[in-house]
């Protein structure tokens, strides 16, 4: 009987140390979302990797050309400026002519390294 005395004045005294105002103490365990959202479904794909870029298009206009011998002369318009180039010339750093035939001019933009065609008009 001794022992129960003690062992509830020793909870008596624990309670009325203990005040309203005293928050519990952490618990152990990490706190878990026992009613989550859960889906069986497979993950969606990942979004598909953007395009490589793109050349712009050619800002030039085919004005007209020149033959003589096997060099062809190209007339082309930029903006306000007008431009005689030849097959090997570069144009502001940007494009290279490679290649001129009465019907096709080649670039390259070098920027990217792309190949593009700028059709030529020539006389019927």
């Amino acid at each position: 009987m001794k022992q129960q005395a003690f062992a509830l004045a020793a909870l008596l005294a624990f309670l009325a140390g203990a005040r309203a105002d005293d928050e519990p103490p952490p618990c152990p365990v990490a706190a878990v979302d026992l009613f989550r959202t859960q889906s069986w479904e497979p993950p969606p794909p990942p979004p598909p990797p953007p395009p490589p870029p793109q050349a712009p298009p050619l800002p030039f206009v085919y004005l007209g050309q020149m033959e003589s011998g096997k060099s062809i002369s190209l007339f082309l318009a930029q903006q306000q400026r007008t431009l005689i180039v030849h097959a090997g010339e570069t144009i502001d750093g940007t494009y290279q002519i490679e290649a001129v035939t009465p019907s096709l001019a080649t670039f390259t933009y070098l920027p990217l390294g792309q190949r593009q065609q700028l059709p030529l008009r020539t006389a019927p």
